[in-house]
């Protein structure tokens, strides 16, 4: 038994009928300009219905003060190095969040990436 991943697909993209590459090659170039207008993550940050519902979800726990899982910072163990804020996927200015104190912020998607690069274990998860 044999599994072919191209199966019935011409040049490796599944086209249905002809005209096909053209509605593809549009949505590629819609991403990539949008993304290079609206600078890192803008794609996700303006257009991404997930984002969207993310954000106004975490507004809404925050706006009720429900229970969940978030960043915590000590700032006097930050050496302000900038890893947190190079690091973040979503963009966002970890390093001064940190300095404030205040790691709330609805476009936090709370992947831990500046927990890992913190030298100084100044960020954590809490509870």
């Amino acid at each position: 038994m044999s599994i072919d991943p191209f199966y019935r697909t011409d040049h490796g993209i599944s086209i249905a009928r002809e005209g096909a590459y053209v509605i593809y090659l549009v949505q590629i170039a819609f991403i990539t300009l949008f993304a290079l207008l609206a600078g890192k993550r803008g794609f996700c940050h303006y257009f991404c219905p997930i984002a969207v519902i993310a954000i106004i979800g975490r507004k809404v726990q925050t706006l009720f003060r429900w229970p969940a899982l978030h960043l915590s910072a000590d700032p006097g163990r930050c050496t302000a190095c900038g890893r947190c804020s190079n690091e973040c996927p979503m963009g966002l200015e970890v390093s001064s969040m940190v300095e404030q104190g205040c790691m709330e912020n609805a476009e936090c998607i709370l992947c831990g990436c500046c927990i890992a690069v913190c030298p100084s274990r100044a960020i954590r998860f809490s509870f």
